[in-house]
């Protein structure tokens, strides 16, 4: 048996971008706060338009500070402590929902954690 072309190919991976609160930094929504899963490892800045969930395992700093204005498409907080979500920047979503600081008030899920979603 002759081989005319050795082809190799390797799977390409991809880095996914950072969602899950972690607050390993500071309480800063600009900061390397951020991780691609819920296991709180590999902390990073929010990717653009991210599904924010609050919060990955272990997280901290959970007073936020959205101190630069801040486009996501989602924010889910399941989380038993409490989250607070304030500052001066503005919180976009959809393109034309605002969130002002702790003015916004999420509407309720039906799970059993506390669990607010917001689109």
């Amino acid at each position: 048996m002759t081989l005319d072309t050795n082809v190799v190919t390797r799977p390409v991976v991809l880095l996914v971008p950072g969602r899950f609160w972690t607050g390993a930094a500071t309480n800063l929504w600009s900061g390397a706060n951020w991780a691609p899963d819920m296991t709180g490892a590999n902390s990073t800045t929010l990717a653009p338009a991210a599904d924010v969930v609050f919060s990955a395992i272990g997280a901290q700093n959970q007073n936020t500070v959205v101190d630069v204005n801040t486009t996501i498409s989602s924010l889910t907080i399941n989380d038993p402590a409490a989250v607070t979500i304030s500052g001066p920047g503005v919180l976009l979503s959809g393109g034309d929902r605002h969130v002002h600081g702790h003015h916004h008030q999420p509407r309720r899920g039906t799970e059993q954690r506390s669990t607010a979603i917001w689109r």
